[in-house]
């Protein structure tokens, strides 16, 4: 599982990674805006996160096998974590 920290303790969490099927990305920010680009910096998926806390799984079956980056961001703060899509 994949874990990262905002500064003010704030996380992502993005698991399984490496993925296959489903990812499910959670965070414990509110407002927050999920986008994940692959290497070339194309935006694959760009959506509002839901309600703080609240898992997102996203079905990622058909994306194609890569490396891609899943970034969060808020009014004030952004982390992106890479996340391993395996076939």
């Amino acid at each position: 599982m994949g874990v990262a920290a905002f500064e003010d303790g704030s996380t992502l969490q993005v698991y399984p990674n490496p993925a296959r099927d489903v990812v499910r990305i959670q965070t414990s920010l509110r407002d927050s805006r999920c986008t994940i680009t692959d290497m070339n910096g194309q935006t694959i998926y760009d959506v509002e996160l839901p309600a703080e806390g609240t898992p997102l799984d996203l079905n990622v079956a058909q994306w194609s096998a890569g490396v891609y980056f899943v970034t969060v961001r808020t009014t004030d703060q952004v982390l992106t974590q890479k996340l391993v899509i395996t076939k």
